[in-house]
């Protein structure tokens, strides 16, 4: 772990904002000293370091809320700041805490501290909590292991100089957090004393043993033979049992299943008894589905039966109009006929009148170009009723065939009316064998 920079705000007597640039050409040698008057703030760098990191210092502990005695007096607010660098990157570590407003005697708010990357300046964690987990993940080092190794606090020197020499390694091994040597020395002295005493008995033990003489030691290995060879009969019995188990076991296995299929067969029966009612009425059914293609061309027949009949309806609506419209082209051809033979007529009477004749010649002339006109609208007409007439007679055909099959259905519905709940069943049924 190396320190780049620290900067800090309102700590003990150093009041206003301060910084130090370990990373400057002054600091390159790697050694220097903080030197100064008692009271000058020396401690208060090395706590500010503490702080950034921790929020904590070796003098004053955990600071809270209600208890922050390094806040310098008469100032609102405090912070410090640590740029460092270890093997896993550059990080800064920032702490701080204010009064509210900001403002010197009013009440304490929360502490902030907060870890981010010193290249990206991404924050890695703002919850104080867990800024203290992260640091002891990235240097190694918890607190009480930092302050122990790297930043010896004021005075714990001094005690061990002073100290004599029996209270000098208890005094080290809590500066140096090397006690747990002395715990393992401790336990290696219980392991070997635990050791000493097993080794013991097992040699009690080795002395109260007899050697077997030779006749003893072939009566065991003719014992140990026997004893191989019954080994190997019961392995061939075991074997031969274990057949006879899975042949057991085979058939108590085949017997349930029998049983087991005896028994859905009786269930089956006892279902296709409870059923056949509605099988019954499921034929039924699917006799009556054979009729429903019939019932609905026979709906499709009304339907075009109905119409047809409007067709019919408004066709005849027109004739009246078309025959009043014929009778009156009529009329006007018998008034202008009538008219021609009295012009002729008076004509013929008055040849001194000629050139008057050749008037009217010319005014009957314009008056017959509308009468052929109405008289080819006449022909068009007649044909169109003609035709009229023919699509009526076809469509009343058509009309007594559907009738005379309405009638047929209607009489097989009225000889077969129970059919008619089948067919309403008839999906109930289905879904009901379905699921």
């Amino acid at each position: 772990m190396k320190i780049e920079k620290l900067r800090f705000k309102n700590l003990n007597s150093l009041i206003g904002e301060w910084k130090i640039d370990f990373t400057h050409e002054a600091y390159d040698d790697g050694i220097f000293a903080i030197i100064g008057a008692t009271g000058a703030g020396k401690s208060t760098i090395l706590d500010a370091i503490c702080l950034a990191l921790y929020a904590s210092t070796p003098r004053l502990n955990k600071i809270t809320k209600s208890d922050n005695a390094i806040m310098s007096r008469q100032t609102g607010e405090c912070f410090s700041e640590l740029t460092f660098s270890t093997r896993k990157g550059r990080y800064c570590c920032h702490w701080s805490q204010h009064c509210a407003r900001k403002k010197a005697g009013h009440p304490l708010q929360h502490a902030k501290h907060e870890l981010s990357d010193a290249n990206s300046g991404k924050i890695i964690s703002s919850k104080a909590t867990i800024v203290s987990k992260e640091i002891e993940q990235i240097t190694g080092m918890d607190f009480t292991r930092f302050t122990r190794t790297i930043l010896l606090a004021q005075g714990s020197f001094a005690v061990f100089l002073q100290a004599n020499s029996d209270q000098r390694a208890p005094i080290l091994e809590q500066i140096t957090g090397s006690e747990i040597y002395t715990d393992i020395s401790k336990a290696v002295y219980q392991r070997k004393k635990a050791e000493d005493e097993a080794l013991k008995s097992l040699n009690e033990k080795i002395e109260g043993l007899q050697l077997l003489d030779d006749s003893s030691i072939e009566q065991l290995k003719t014992s140990h033979h026997d004893l191989l060879n019954q080994q190997d009969q019961f392995k061939s019995q075991n074997k031969q049992l274990k057949q006879i188990i899975e042949s057991q076991q085979m058939i108590e296995k085949t017997t349930q299943t029998i049983n087991d299929l005896k028994l859905k067969q009786d269930q089956l029966s006892t279902k296709k008894a409870q059923f056949q009612a509605d099988l019954e009425r499921l034929n039924w059914a699917e006799k009556a589905a054979r009729l429903l293609p019939i019932y609905s061309r026979l709906e499709s027949l009304n339907e075009a039966q109905n119409k047809a009949k409007d067709r019919l309806d408004a066709i005849n609506q027109q004739i009246p109009i078309l025959k009043q419209q014929v009778k009156q082209q009529q009329y006007d051809k018998t008034q202008t006929e009538q008219q021609f033979e009295k012009e002729k007529a008076t004509a013929e009477k008055s040849r001194l009148l000629f050139k008057q004749v050749i008037t009217l010649d010319t005014q009957l002339n314009e008056k017959r170009e509308p009468l052929n006109q109405l008289q080819n609208e006449l022909k068009l007409l007649e044909q169109q009723i003609e035709q009229n007439q023919q699509n009526i007679n076809i469509q009343t055909n058509n009309l007594k065939q559907q009738n005379e099959l309405k009638q047929e259905l209607k009489n097989y519905l009225s000889q077969n009316k129970a059919d008619q709940q089948l067919v309403q069943d008839l999906t109930a049924i289905d879904h009901y064998f379905k699921t």
